[in-house]
């Protein structure tokens, strides 16, 4: 492979890495933001173990 080929195979490369860094991004934006709180079925689930 001549340096043409090397630099093209490297531009595309580079440009995937790219898309997949934007698409995560994208991905991240539109999932919901865990805060560490419990959900109320969690809670429920709590306050029926707790027998003492």
């Amino acid at each position: 492979m001549d340096r043409r080929g090397r630099g093209l195979s490297t531009s595309l490369a580079a440009a995937e890495d790219k898309i997949a860094q934007v698409e995560a991004q994208q991905e991240k934006k539109q999932s919901p933001v865990f805060l560490g709180l419990p959900s109320l079925s969690q809670l429920t689930a709590r306050t029926g173990e707790a027998t003492e």
